[in-house]
């Protein structure tokens, strides 16, 4: 047998075994990025209040009642993340700078206010349902978790005797 095929064998078995260590130290790394943006997105949305259950994760603005983020939990970013898939919400901005697109869910009533988002104030709130209120425009907004998987009810009520039409809108943005 010729020795260089043996010191061959042995160089390509190396560069395997150190190439798949560092695949590994990749993916750990990837990983603790990932915890960390957890971490600052939840602090950069603002005054929230967060729906859960065991398939979903939905966080309401308080102030003006948007759903600005929801992840599917059964679904992870990484395998071994702790966060699940985004369904709505905001991105992360490219390598290029660009502006990230910013998803985000809206109901109420047109014409109610000029379109401008209510001063509500949480009337109540658990894991599962948020009840917030508007007194200075009259209207009231209940988002739940929904006992059918993967669903949200929103029920908006309009409280000033006023009729107007109701609607919900999924909105895109750059940011």
């Amino acid at each position: 047998m010729n020795p260089r095929y043996i010191y061959m064998a042995i160089v390509l078995s190396l560069s395997y075994v150190l190439f798949f260590q560092w695949g590994q130290e990749q993916k750990t790394k990837e990983i603790d990025v990932e915890q960390a943006r957890a971490e600052i997105e939840v602090d950069g949305l603002g005054d929230i209040s967060i729906l859960e259950n065991d398939l979903l994760k939905i966080s309401v603005n308080n102030q003006n009642g948007l759903i600005v983020e929801s992840r599917l939990k059964e679904f992870p970013v990484y395998p071994g993340s702790q966060r699940g898939v985004r369904v709505l919400g905001s991105g992360e901005k490219s390598p290029s700078g660009e502006a990230a697109l910013k998803y985000y869910l809206k109901s109420g009533f047109s014409g109610l206010n000029k379109n401008t988002p209510f001063p509500y104030t949480v009337v109540a709130s658990d894991t599962n349902k948020i009840i917030l209120e508007s007194k200075e425009v009259g209207a009231r907004k209940t988002i739940s978790l929904s006992e059918t998987p993967y669903e949200i009810n929103i029920f908006d009520e309009n409280l000033s005797g006023t009729s107007f039409k109701p609607y919900i809108a999924l909105y895109r943005n750059q940011t």
